[in-house]
């Protein structure tokens, strides 16, 4: 008599393009006693219902997920067959962090004292990452001027009543267990007209 194999091994995403992405996992540990003849994909939209992704099982330990839509956020999940049945599912995928500055924040943000800061950016990663933003090097955290939101995919950092001394080069740092990005933006507080009003 045969038992199903375990899970799979955690997936990770890589060649992640607007429509599409390339699942890998690992073999399971136990393959039930009798080999694995394939592999299911599934999906789901954040909010929705897992739905399968391959018609016919995957002989491979990768597979190519397309038709997905930007800006969507998607979990996948993996299943091994054999002639005993389908597995449990594998563990959470991971996805290393991606940031995309808002483009009215890319290269230099110039605002007037007084006005606010506000640094926006899309940031994508399973699981969500740990965000930390630095001014000139330095490690900012909130206070009554400062304010940082993170509700993913947006993230953003506002600093109320600017003053010329927050001029500088501000960082984001996106970290989760899979890796981890940075994105950097200028912002110049000009004091004088002569300096850019």
């Amino acid at each position: 008599m045969f038992d199903p194999p375990g899970p799979p091994g955690q997936p990770t995403c890589s060649d992640i393009t607007e429509n599409a992405v390339t699942i890998e996992w690992t073999l399971p540990e136990f393959d039930g006693g009798s080999p694995v003849s394939g592999y299911v994909v599934e999906r789901r939209e954040m909010t929705g219902k897992w739905i399968r992704v391959n018609k016919t099982p995957v002989l491979d330990l990768r597979y190519r997920a397309s038709g997905l839509f930007e800006n969507n956020s998607y979990e996948f999940r993996i299943f091994a067959e054999n002639v005993a049945g389908v597995s449990e599912p594998s563990p959470d995928i991971l996805v290393p962090p991606e940031l995309t500055v808002d483009v009215a924040c890319r290269d230099l943000l110039t605002v007037r004292v007084g006005q606010s800061i506000n640094l926006v950016t899309r940031v994508k990663g399973r699981p969500d990452p740990d965000i930390t933003w630095s001014k000139d090097a330095k490690i900012l955290g909130i206070d009554r001027r400062t304010e940082m939101n993170n509700n993913f995919p947006l993230v953003e950092l506002v600093i109320s009543d600017a003053v010329r001394q927050d001029y500088g080069k501000y960082a984001i740092l996106a970290k989760n267990s899979s890796g981890q990005a940075q994105a950097t933006i200028i912002v110049n507080v000009p004091s004088n007209k002569s300096e850019g009003w």
